[in-house]
């Protein structure tokens, strides 16, 4: 085989797969970015990852891609389009495992502005969709056969006020953080019975409860004065969580109750706050993302500002956890951040000096060193998401309970040579236990 003909079949080879956000157009973002704009026949870029490196392979053309999921059984990427002129939109794609390619499915809107965050219930038969502009929450429903979005089928304001102020503008809304609800996420429980989304606005967690496509408000759990929680996961073993409050520059920590789980009231308690920042740091800065890696050891939150990643270390018993570092992201603005299906790698979305790192992973100690030669130049980069495409004679089997679905995808990705990436929660990993090397 020629040196051409290798890199034409390495190309074209299943393997990892990475989907990189762009941010293409500043003046419809609730925020103000501060590197270059990817422009309007870009946002969506598909790589190859190979052995810590990115390998671009195409752009696709969408409207600031600001959160990507991939679907639990099918072949199907949803990309959420960020904007506050109009209303956001959810737009699915069938994917090509072998070449990345994308080919549109069909494309939602929704009832709210600055769409943000997209989470599926069991069977994947619907998404819930949080905006976080006003704080609304959709429910839309999705082809169980294709995978496509069908429609918004609830939707749903949240805040935990009788009174509250919508701002205006983005700069009304930079000054003013929280005079109104501004849902960042959306996350399910384990057992998929209940819906956890941080408010930044309302400085809480609301929760409620979901059946068959429908949510109902439940409880909202306070945090800190300030503290603004942003995103939310739980721990794939003990019965904790977290949050990264981007306000307050925290990470927060829930103990879990989900006993007698026909009884209605709050399913998650603060347990201890840790800052994120190291002492004497006074500088503007807002958390972003929040991953725990797959075993559970570590958490990871980044910070935008003093651009760096802290990394937490979980105790294994308690669920209790203690900062071991602080690593520099050599960048600016590390808005998202992936870790790698074997574990071994984090890559990160460094948005305002248009870059993206690959950094290695100790699994030891959970620091991060930087990988040389991996960096990529990209315009203003804002989400990382990595991908093992499913088998494409893989079954699925909808009908299944969550644990069994997740069993059944565990073994039919070991038994073709595929590694494991979505369990329930976007922010966590599958065990490594069931993985090959990452390319």
């Amino acid at each position: 085989m020629t040196a051409t003909e290798l890199s034409q079949e390495t190309a074209h080879a299943p393997g990892t797969l990475v989907f990189l956000g762009t941010y293409t157009d500043y003046s419809v973002l609730p925020h103000y970015p501060y590197g270059t704009p990817s422009g309007e026949n870009h946002g969506l870029v598909v790589a190859r990852f190979n052995h810590g490196k990115l390998l671009p392979l195409r752009t696709v053309k969408c409207l600031n891609p600001a959160f990507m999921k991939y679907h639990p059984y099918l072949n199907v990427l949803y990309v959420l389009s960020e904007c506050i002129d109009r209303n956001g939109y959810l737009t699915a794609y069938s994917v090509d495992g072998r070449t990345g390619e994308l080919s549109e499915l069909g494309r939602v809107d929704m009832t709210g502005k600055s769409t943000c965050y997209i989470s599926f219930d069991k069977g994947a038969r619907h998404a819930v969709i949080t905006n976080y502009w006003d704080g609304m929450l959709n429910v839309v429903q999705l082809d169980e056969r294709t995978g496509a979005p069908l429609g918004v089928v609830q939707s749903h304001q949240q805040t935990r006020r009788a009174t509250w102020r919508q701002v205006q503008d983005r700069a009304d809304h930079m000054a003013n953080r929280q005079d109104g609800p501004h849902a960042h996420c959306n996350v399910f429980h384990p057992n998929y019975r209940w819906v956890f989304v941080p408010d930044l606005g309302d400085n809480c967690i609301h929760q409620y409860g979901y059946k068959d496509g429908r949510l109902t408000p439940q409880a909202h759990v306070p945090l800190a004065p300030g503290d603004g929680p942003r995103h939310f996961v739980f721990h794939p073993k003990l019965p904790v969580a977290f949050s990264g409050c981007e306000l307050g520059s925290r990470l927060q920590v829930f103990s879990v109750d989900d006993s007698n789980p026909d009884e209605v009231r709050p399913r998650i308690t603060p347990l201890e706050s840790h800052p994120t920042l190291p002492e004497g740091f006074t500088a503007t800065n807002y958390v972003g993302e929040i991953k725990v890696d797959a075993e559970g050891r570590f958490v990871y939150v980044s910070n935008r500002g003093h651009n760096s990643i802290a990394v937490f270390e979980v105790d294994q018993a308690t669920g209790r956890v203690t900062r071991v570092a602080i690593e520099d992201t050599l960048g600016k603005t590390p808005r998202h951040f992936g870790l790698s299906p074997c574990g071994r790698f984090a890559v990160v979305g460094d948005q305002d000096s248009d870059n993206v790192k690959t950094f290695s992973v100790c699994g030891k100690t959970g620091r991060l060193a930087p990988v040389a030669g991996a960096d990529l130049a990209l315009n203003s980069p804002n989400f990382v998401l990595f991908v093992r495409p499913h088998p494409e004679a893989r079954v699925v089997h909808p009908t299944l309970s969550g644990l069994a679905a997740s069993v059944m995808a565990a073994a039919s990705h070991a038994a073709s040579g595929h590694e494991v990436e979505h369990t329930a929660e976007e922010g966590i990993l599958a065990s490594p236990t069931a993985m090959v090397a990452c390319s």
